[in-house]
């Protein structure tokens, strides 16, 4: 069995740090920071990072199995693209449309939202 790649978006805020940390307990995690925190993500538990001011993420990740979202905005296209068939797409920051997600089968939730992954 392989473990799901998790890209969470974060950098050095907090909650970022606090969910890498949390997912180093066997997930593969990738997540975005810049080149200044590269060391801080590695330290939380970080497999993989990628620098966002370099790189668009949606260029180098692909078929990852959930993707967290903690920083909101205008990324839920860019996030989308990223997940596999039947992957996960979950909001910390900001609320995903109700139907996002709905026509390539893509379950959604946003974490205030409390709506069910399944």
């Amino acid at each position: 069995m392989t473990k799901p790649s998790v890209p969470a978006n974060g950098d050095n805020n907090t909650g970022g740090a606090s969910f890498l940390n949390q997912l180093d307990q066997g997930a593969h995690v990738i997540t975005t920071a810049s080149a200044a925190n590269t060391t801080f993500v590695k330290s939380m538990g970080a497999d993989e990072e990628i620098d966002y001011q370099k790189t668009p993420f949606e260029m180098v990740v692909k078929d990852v199995d959930v993707v967290i979202d903690m920083v909101g905005g205008d990324l839920l296209e860019r996030l989308l693209k990223v997940l596999r068939p039947g992957g996960k797409l979950v909001a910390v920051a900001g609320m995903i449309p109700p139907e996002f997600g709905k026509a390539e089968g893509i379950p959604t939730v946003s974490a205030n939202a409390r709506r069910s992954l399944t």
